[in-house]
This record gives structure tokens, sequence and C-alpha cells, in this order.
């Protein structure tokens, strides 16, 4: 299965399993690959979910996304200039896209899908890397913003036909919300799904409990074992983003992957790891990104009037502070 990205998001949460029976049932799992990590969804009841429909939701998302499909329709909407995106036919991406100027919008600039060129340039797209200077950074950004896409009720077009889109920083939240979507339509009323660290929660665990998830400590050192914080989803959606695994070394600079879109700039801000909580987990993977590139406390202002909450991990004064935003259901 063709990966949408390979760099982007680092896995920063880890699901708790439980398999008890609970009244003649036990929990029920499917895995496999997608979008360059993996996929995993527990669940329980008395369906029973094929895994060939699981994946081939999952390929089909895939041939949407994926900027490493030269003929998947976000590729087509970047390269093809005759490509014409209609809400009624790409009903996926025109969501992404609908939902990432949201985004955008709600935190002054600093979640922007446009900013693909930049990705690309830096190597954490699908072109190969640049020789990054300030001349190539401004001329990119004038390539940048999501005031360069035309949007309608029903179609997405480009004010510049250089223009490009990558939904890295949303495509594995939304995939998350795609399953869940599925698993409803099945009468699944009980689950956990995870996309590369990702994750959507419905119903209760197999010991009649809330799902509980666990919080990467961290460092670029720590193991996937190693938590800091166990948290409970109560019909919640979780992702974090961090820079302190998926980075690179350059002429002594450390270039990571939250490329900010205002300045076109890859350097670290104060901002460890955020992980944000919201209904859906498109949100939450977008909100995750943004606050990343905002860093603290100006990340502050996207908490005002969203229904989002966070765990949020910052430097200050050379050590590691923690904080919590909003309700957190938060087991130690």
């Amino acid at each position: 299965m063709a990966k949408i990205h390979a760099h982007y998001r680092t896995l920063v949460v880890l699901t708790s399993l439980f398999f008890v029976a609970c009244g003649g049932q036990s929990e029920k799992l499917l895995s496999g690959n997608t979008m360059g990590t993996s996929y995993s969804i527990k669940y329980f009841g008395e369906q029973t979910i094929e895994q060939e429909k699981v994946d081939f939701l999952l390929d089909s998302f895939n041939q949407v996304l994926s900027t490493y499909l030269p003929k998947s329709h976000i590729s087509k909407f970047n390269h093809d200039y005759n490509f014409f995106l209609q809400s009624s036919t790409h009903p996926w991406l025109y969501r992404v896209a609908i939902k990432s100027k949201q985004v955008w919008l709600n935190t002054g600039g600093y979640f922007d899908i446009s900013a693909a060129p930049l990705f690309n340039a830096y190597g954490f797209g699908e072109e190969q890397k640049q020789e990054i200077n300030a001349y190539l950074r401004d001329s990119l950004l004038q390539l940048v913003g999501m005031d360069k896409l035309i949007f309608t009720d029903k179609t997405l077009q480009k004010v510049d036909v250089r223009t490009q889109i990558n939904a890295n920083a949303i495509a594995k939240g939304y995939g998350v919300d795609i399953l869940a979507q599925f698993l409803d339509g099945q009468g699944v009323q009980n689950y956990l799904i995870e996309i590369g660290g990702e994750l959507r929660a419905k119903g209760k665990n197999a010991h009649g409990e809330w799902w509980s998830i666990g919080i990467n400590k961290p460092t670029s050192g720590a193991s996937i074992k190693s938590q800091i914080k166990q948290l409970e989803l109560q019909n919640q959606s979780i992702a974090t983003s961090g820079n302190y695994r998926n980075y690179y070394q350059e002429k002594g600079k450390k270039i990571v992957h939250t490329i900010n879109p205002k300045t076109g700039l890859a350097e670290e801000n104060n901002m460890v790891s955020a992980s944000i909580l919201a209904k859906n987990c498109l949100e939450a993977d977008a909100y995750a990104t943004a606050v990343m590139a905002m860093g603290f406390p100006k990340c502050l202002s996207v908490f005002q009037h969203k229904k989002i909450s966070a765990y949020l991990i910052y430097e200050k004064n050379g050590l590691m502070v923690d904080t919590t935003i909003g309700k957190l259901n938060i087991l130690k």
C-alpha cells in the first residue's frame, strides 16, 4: 500500500491493550500498514469486520490524499492544470481543504496545507530536498497561503497554477475518522482506532472501562513504552505532534519537520510536544501541528473559543514543563 508520507508525524501515543472477555465477548484486533506507518483497530461486539474491507478503504483513501502517487487526486490537483476539483466527485479531498482553511483562519495561518513547496524543499515531501537559502525561501513563500485557493460550495481552484497542497499534517487524523465512519456504519459501538499514533475512541473496552491511552515521553532516546502520561478517551480523538524524533542535522543546525508556514523556517521553538483532544481526529491532527508551529504561549489563543483540549510540553529556562488545557481525563 503506497504511503501518504514517511517523515511527518512522530508516533507519540500508545494504546493500552485489553483482551479480557466481558459478557462472553472479547476484543478483536485488526492491524496492518497504511500511509507509510501502521494502523490498528480494537473493537468488540457481535459484528465481525473483514480485514479486506478495511484495507480496501484505506487504499482508496491513499488514492485520494497521497502525494507519492502520481495519479492520486491530490497529485492531479498539484500537477495537472486541467484537473477540476469538485466536492461531489472528490469529497474527501474537498473536506480536507475546507477544514484546513478553517484551521488556517483559527490559527492565524500557522496551519497551512498550501505550504507543500516548503515541505518539498526541506526534504519532508515527495520531491528531492533542495539547498535552502533566503532567496529560495522567500520565493516559495509567495506560493503559500490558503488565500491562494478559491473555494465555492462545490469546487476548489488555484489562484496560481504553481500552488500545491500537502495533506500530511491532517491525513492520518482524517483516515482515523474515515475508519470510524465505516465502523459506525457496521453497527460497532465500542472501538479504538489508531493510525500512526493518532487515535479515536468510541464506547468502552471489554472491561467496561473507557479506552486508556499513553503519551510517550518526548525525548529522542525514549522507547515507545516509556509513557509520561496516561489518559482516558471518552468518545474522543487525540493526536500528538513533536519534533524530537523527526529531524535532521545540516551545517550544525537542526532541521525539524514542523515548518513555520509564515516564515518558511524549519526551526525549533520552545514547544516539545502537543497532544490535542477533539471530537474528531482530523481536527485534533491539524491543531496539533499548528500548536507546534506556534510555540508557547502564543498557541494559547487557539483554545480560547475552540472545543478542544490539550496536554502540552514545552521548554522553560532549560527545563521541560507540562500543562493541561480544557478537560482531560488523566489516569496518572
